[in-house]
C-alpha cells in the first residue's frame, strides 16, 4: 500500500471563487494544512475553508468569512481525513483577489 506525503495542490487564485482538492478514486487522504498568501499590497480578502464527504453538504473546517489582510497569510493546521471522492474547497471572495494558496498531505492506496 502506497503512501504518498506531498503537496496536493497548490496555485494561485485570481478571481472571485472556489479553489478545490479532491481526493482521486483509489486513494484516501489526509490533509495537514492549507496555507494561503493574500498577493494583493491593497486588498484584504475573505476566506471560508470547507471539507466535502461523497455525496454530503460541505462542512466548514475553519471560522467563518476570515479576513486576510493584505500580504497576510494563514495556516489552516487541523487535520482532516478524506475518502475517494472527498474534497477541501477554499472560496476567496474580495476586490482584485491574488491569493495563493497549497494544500498538504497524505494520499494512500485504499
Amino acid at each position: 500500500m502506497a503512501l504518498t506525503i506531498k503537496a496536493l495542490k497548490a496555485g494561485v487564485r485570481t478571481t472571485n471563487g472556489t479553489e478545490e482538492y479532491t481526493v482521486p478514486a483509489n486513494k484516501s487522504a489526509v490533509v495537514y494544512n492549507i496555507r494561503v498568501v493574500n498577493g494583493s499590497t491593497t486588498n484584504s480578502v475573505t476566506l471560508n475553508f470547507y471539507a466535502v464527504a461523497p455525496g454530503q453538504a460541505a462542512f466548514r473546517i475553519y471560522k467563518s468569512n476570515h479576513s486576510l489582510a493584505a500580504k497576510g497569510l494563514v495556516v489552516v493546521g487541523d487535520p482532516v481525513t478524506l475518502e475517494a471522492g472527498g474534497k477541501i474547497q477554499i472560496n476567496v471572495n474580495g476586490t482584485s483577489p491574488s491569493v495563493s494558496y497549497m494544500i498538504n498531505g497524505v494520499e494512500r492506496d485504499v
